[in-house]
């Protein structure tokens, strides 16, 4: 195996093992700690590949594969942003609709039909309450640890709450 080989199977190992773990639910924002390093030694490759043609397959081959892991990184936690929050919308129309019916909120979320267990494997670590009349619902944000999405029933929007 010739030396630019090595190097090519070497950003193919790290670059795998970076979208494993940075793929993981909650673990989406190490990815910004990741970009800054990736995109010093990106343009430093591009330098090299205008100024050492020799080199240019090699390093293009290398920035390719990093590219490509963190558009894998990216487009899983859109992804999983994207069902969660389509989960998260249904419990949030079955809390409006039983409201509208019984001009009150749900005391549980049992109470409309939504078991608890089957709101976890949706949602991870997922709330609901019923305090004077008012329901409050959040989910964790699946790319960021301790994060929170709640609904504001009363503006109808979805509210980012960091920890």
């Amino acid at each position: 195996m010739t030396k630019e080989h090595k190097k090519i199977a070497h950003t193919l190992f790290w670059a795998i093992l970076m979208t494993v773990l940075l793929a993981m639910p909650h673990v989406g924002f190490m990815l910004s700690f990741a970009v800054i390093p990736l995109s010093i030694w990106t343009l430093y490759s591009i330098y090299l590949s205008v100024r050492k043609p020799e080199l240019r397959t090699n390093q293009l081959t290398r920035v390719s594969i990093w590219l490509v892991g963190v558009a894998l990184v990216v487009g899983i936690h859109y992804f999983r942003h994207i069902t969660t929050r389509q989960s998260a919308d249904e419990v949030v129309a079955a809390i409006k609709s039983y409201t509208a019916t019984h001009g009150q909120c749900p005391a549980e979320l049992e109470d409309i039909g939504i078991d608890p267990q089957q709101l976890q494997d949706k949602l991870g670590m997922a709330g609901y309450s019923c305090d004077d009349g008012n329901p409050h619902f959040f989910y964790k944000v699946t790319y960021i640890v301790f994060d929170t999405y709640s609904y504001d029933f009363s503006k109808g929007v979805w509210k980012y709450r960091a920890s």
